[in-house]
């Protein structure tokens, strides 16, 4: 009932936006701009009824406007890129401004002084347009193609120049273009790192477990720019309150263009490190470096096109970016040596010991460093005098770990109704293969992901001062690790740099998705370039961990593993039987927003940028079972109410927050009128959506989840059953069975 209520709440503000005649306006979409100003004669007066002509220079499309009684005009909805402005009124000569560059999310003032004359006579005058922003009171900042295309960008990461922009502290992480989940890792004017938020044209990318992530880093090629906003945004941006970032892809024009490109890198051109150099004799033979030096090859390369597919009314644009790398790291790390390898397979050739040894030998015993910790003697923590065998050494090694993927991505433009019509959609799909480093080779993991975006628009002109757009964002994120070796449990040895097994939490799956939808209309209504719009998001979050299930044990040293003494035993258990438990679980969410901006030209040189925005972020459900959740007790403090607190199965982890009202205020003040030097300020609320991690842990809760464990000195403590895989079985000794308050 909760549930059909919320969504009658938000059909209701929708539709209240959209219809209220009060209201009935605009939000132009994030990465589309506005071109605005006043026409006026050589004594200054206004003129009323002039036609104002944008076309763009790359694709031909046009929109004309005609200028109010305030010799104001707006055109708004308008794609980045070159644009030649014209006007035309009677009894003037006619005003032409071309090359006027509109930068992704702009607001730019573009004003004339008409002379007399007539018609047939032009005036043209290449743009030169004021840097400094004089239409709106956000901090912000563009980075345009050239930069993105002249700047190094090492990993190919376009999110790296963020970093580069006023207002923003901290680096870029390093990552490169295929990182399925990105932490940008900036911060804007002090906010929180958790707080940033992307968009590519104009559809969500952020991911939803962390905070500050994206599932979706375009590849150079595909980006034509993208704009940093990092203090007093409008109404029209929300969910999150740091740095936002729109990032505009690449469409074709009316000529062909592409480009090919590869980048090589390898060892053969870089310097070994110091522990790669120490450990190489000047005589060592090439098998010898090739063990030792540590491997790093990488190749990037692919291609861009774009062009017309019909001349003026449908263009294309494609890409893709292919990398195939192997990086190693040479380190000095512990590992058995060969003789204690065949002591063990001697005298205990039955053992678990004997079969991992055996079946997963380091990539080079030591030849340095042997060290004779003693023998192996009954007792899990005992270690008998010393034997005349090297048990452990050092030796150095280059473990490589392999990155290879691809990323493809196309663009469709379409012109309908001759220009009063523009449907585009855009298409990402990430691929990636890595396989990770280890001591052991035949623990190295692979990891691939499957990455997915796709952005549907349709923007269509009603007349030429409403604009309506709808459009749909799907964004997907795949990834799983199968356990390649299920025989092996998860080992850690004292004294030993690599142990046995793969990470505790594999094998592992997990998928995010989400569906956007959005409808905005535009309208301008005098001096007011009136805003608004909704949003619906539906999130999905699915997981199938398996932490623990595998038993993971830790050895006092190698002499006791030797003896398949083990010292702990940890597994995933349901406690009321005992037997191995997975943690799958699948979380969904409904959210939705709805905000009204009116960007008010008060005077000519005089901007006012006033908002409302309404967040509501819901509350999470959950399939396949109910959520795991502690419940307080009565209690006079929170002391006594977690004390008595018990856990249980409920419905819902905590209500929805239905008063998120998110006022903004902001104005821009041009005091020279020729855009010379300008006042801003304004101020804001802005809300941040929860992590999904601050409650999907709670999958981790007992009743029907608990990590036990046992240690062998710890008096009274269960026995461990030590054994091979893949199927383990049960210790009956950790089913412990829940109390009255659902606990262990």
């Amino acid at each position: 009932m909760r549930r059909v209520w919320r969504y009658m709440l938000a059909i209701g503000v929708i539709g209240l936006l959209s219809w209220s005649p009060a209201l009935k306006s605009a939000w132009a979409q994030q990465q589309l701009g506005t071109i605005q100003g006043t026409i006026v004669d050589p004594a200054g007066a206004v003129v009323v009824g002039a036609t104002i002509t944008a076309t763009n220079k790359d694709t031909g499309e046009t929109r004309t406007v005609v200028s109010n009684e305030n010799g104001f005009y707006r055109i708004v909805n308008l794609p980045p890129g070159r644009y030649d402005v014209s006007v035309e009124a009677k009894g003037f000569r006619r005003a032409l401004r071309t090359d006027v560059v509109l930068f992704v999310g702009a607001t730019l003032g573009v004003n004339f002084e008409l002379e007399p004359g007539v018609l047939e006579e032009v005036i043209e005058v290449t743009a030169s347009i004021a840097q400094l922003q004089t239409e709106k009171a956000d901090v912000s900042a563009v980075v345009e193609r050239k930069k993105i295309v002249e700047l190094p960008l090492q990993l190919r990461n376009v999110f790296q120049l963020a970093a580069l922009q006023p207002g923003i502290t901290g680096l870029a992480t390093g990552a490169d273009f295929l990182t399925p989940e990105y932490g940008i890792g900036i911060n804007a004017n002090g906010q929180r790192g958790s707080g940033n938020n992307a968009s590519l044209d104009g559809a969500s990318i952020n991911g939803n477990p962390w905070g500050g992530t994206v599932l979706m880093i375009p590849n150079v090629e595909s980006v034509q720019e993208f704009q940093v906003i990092t203090n007093n945004p409008s109404a029209e941006y929300g969910r999150n309150s740091g740095a936002i970032i729109s990032i505009v892809t690449k469409s074709g024009t009316n000529e062909f263009h592409g480009s090919v490109f590869f980048f090589h890198r390898n060892d053969n051109l870089r310097a070994l490190n110091i522990f790669a150099r120490g450990a190489l004799r000047r005589d060592a033979t090439k098998e010898e470096r090739q063990r030792v030096a540590p491997e790093f090859r990488r190749n990037d390369f692919g291609y861009s096109l774009g062009g017309p597919i019909r001349r003026d009314k449908t263009f294309f644009f494609t890409s893709y970016e292919g990398l195939r790398a192997a990086t190693g790291q040479a380190f000095v790390t512990t590992v058995e040596t060969k003789e204690f390898v065949d002591f063990v397979l001697r005298t205990r050739p039955n053992s678990i010991a004997a079969y991992l040894l055996k079946n997963f030998p380091p990539l080079a015993y030591p030849t340095t460093g042997l060290r004779d910790l003693g023998s192996p003697v009954p007792g899990a923590t005992q270690i008998g005098p010393p034997d005349g065998i090297p048990d452990v050494g050092s030796v150095t090694v280059a473990p490589s770990g392999v990155r290879n993927g691809d990323q493809v991505n196309i663009r469709i433009d379409h012109l309908l109704f001759g220009g009063n019509g523009r449907l585009r959609g855009t298409y990402y799909r990430t691929k990636l293969d890595p396989v990770d480093v280890a001591v052991r080779p035949k623990f190295r993991q692979p990891f691939p992901h499957r990455n997915q975006f796709l952005n549907l628009a349709y923007t269509h002109i009603i007349s030429p001062r409403t604009v309506n757009e709808f459009s749909f964002g799907y964004l997907r994120m795949y990834g799983r690790a199968p356990d390649l070796n299920p025989e092996s449990p998860t080992i850690t040895i004292t004294g030993l740099g690599a142990g046995f097994g793969t990470a505790f939490w594999m094998p592992i799956r997990f998928a995010q998705n989400v569906f956007e939808y959005k409808d905005t209309l535009t309208m301008n209504r005098g001096n007011h370039g009136l805003k608004a719009g909704f949003e619906i998001r539906r999130v999905q979050d699915n997981h199938d961990f398996h932490h623990w299930e595998r038993p993971n044990y830790t050895f006092n040293s190698i002499l006791n593993f030797a003896n398949d003494e083990p010292l702990t035993e940890l597994r995933a258990v349901d406690p009321m039987t005992g037997l191995a438990t997975g943690i799958s679980a699948g979380y969904r969410n409904f959210e939705f927003a709805a905000f009204i901006q009116d960007d008010w030209k008060v005077r000519r040189n005089f901007t006012l940028n006033i908002g409302l925005r309404y967040e509501n972020f819901g509350t999470p459900s959950k399939i396949g079972w109910k959520f795991q959740n502690i419940i307080y007790a009565p209690g006079t403090n929170v002391f006594e109410r977690i004390a008595n607190a018990r856990m249980a199965y409920v419905d819902q982890l905590y209500k929805s927050d239905n008063n998120n009202f998110a006022p903004r205020f902001g104005f821009a003040w041009d005091i020279t009128g020729q855009g010379k030097l300008v006042l801003r300020g304004g101020a804001g609320v802005s809300y941040n959506r929860l992590n999904n991690t601050v409650y999907t842990d709670e999958k981790m809760n007992p009743p029907r989840f608990a990590a036990a464990s046992t240690d062998v000195r710890t008096p009274g403590a269960p026995p461990i059953v030590y054994t091979l895989g893949p199927k383990y079985p049960p210790n009956p000794a950790l089913a412990r069975g829940l109390d009255e308050r659902g606990g262990i």
